[in-house]
């Protein structure tokens, strides 16, 4: 026997009939990031944007006779987060309260009632603004000093050689002097690897990299300088990560003659990472972020659709918030011991 509100989901299997880019599952099953676990959505849509990137949109539906509220919405909520879905559409054949109306756009949770979700809803979403944040989640499995006697050591070897206090000084200086430092886009591309295929398909891939990290004798802490370092070959097994933040609230002021922006901003994400976007003056734009912590990751770089409201040759001035404590972890050396 079918569970209540299937009739209702096979109602969108008009979305079967989109352009042959859109994969339409109903039901479909992805992994819940927290738990592990196999999670049911009502309807996906997954495809490419025009920079290559997987996007997924998921339509969840009730056939019930009251109207939804807040608690529903609480719960799509998370459930989009846990699923790394882009966008999530909560319709109903009845209708939303008020407070679930006012939920969803604090959230960002798309609302349509039944009658009125059309080809042009799910078209509007593509075609609409993202954010999207690259990390990376970085694992150690190899660390080999070339020091200046002309001899190679390792990391495990090298601490056996080593007081207490000395193996604190090494590890402080591996990860402000020299694990900050790495700059990792350049390392992946240093490997062969494109940055945009190596994001394409964040939940199917990893990749083993290394290289040699030279060291500024100059600026060299001094434990360096008496262990006589002059480089390290790195080794890293990587993961990317991306957080694709959409369009939550677009604020639009205009002179009337001429007609042209004396203000505009734009809010992506939701209550808990957010990225604003918006004018200084008629040629600066300015981008603050703050995200959540993330132990262990490397934020590396993002990838914008922005309103082509902001003039070409707008100067874009970019600040993260906590930008020590957010973005910047240091590594887990455990691993090569």
């Amino acid at each position: 026997m079918s569970r209540k509100g299937r009739k209702f989901e096979e109602d969108y299997a008009w979305l079967q009939d989109l352009d042959s880019k859109y994969k339409v599952t109903s039901p479909a099953f992805l992994t819940d990031k927290v738990t592990g676990k196999k999670r049911e959505v009502d309807v996906l849509l997954e495809y490419l944007d025009i920079k290559g990137h997987q996007r997924k949109i998921a339509v969840e539906c009730r056939d019930r006779n009251h109207k939804e509220d807040v608690m529903w919405i609480e719960q799509l909520k998370t459930k989009r987060d846990d699923l790394g879905l882009d966008y999530l559409i909560a319709t109903t054949t009845t209708d939303f309260t008020d407070s679930a109306i006012e939920k969803a756009r604090y959230h960002g949770i798309i609302l349509e009632k039944a009658e009125i979700i059309t080809e042009e809803t799910i078209e509007k979403l593509e075609k609409d603004f993202f954010f999207d944040i690259f990390f990376i989640i970085p694992k150690i499995t190899g660390l080999t000093f070339l020091l200046k006697s002309g001899k190679s050591i390792s990391y495990k070897d090298l601490l056996t050689k080593l007081s207490v206090v000395d193996k604190q000084e090494l590890l402080t200086s591996l990860n402000y002097d020299l694990f900050l430092n790495i700059n990792f886009s350049e390392f992946i591309k240093s490997c062969g690897l494109k940055e945009e295929d190596f994001f394409k398909y964040p939940e199917d891939t990893n990749a083993s990299i290394s290289n040699i990290v030279f060291v500024n004798q100059e600026n060299a802490a001094s434990i360096i300088k008496r262990i006589g370092i002059i480089s390290v070959k790195c080794e890293f097994f990587i993961t990317p990560h991306k957080v694709s933040l959409p369009l939550n609230k677009s604020l639009s002021t205009f002179d009337v003659n001429p007609k042209r922006n004396k203000k505009y901003k734009a809010i992506f994400g939701n209550n808990e990472e957010t990225v604003t976007v918006g004018y200084i003056d008629d040629s600066t734009v300015k981008c603050i972020v703050h995200l959540l912590k993330r132990k262990g990751y490397r934020c590396i770089g993002g990838n914008a659709t922005i309103n082509t409201i902001f003039p070409e040759k707008a100067q874009l001035e970019f600040s993260v918030d906590n930008m020590e404590e957010t973005l910047i972890s240091t590594l887990d050396y455990s691993s090569i011991l």
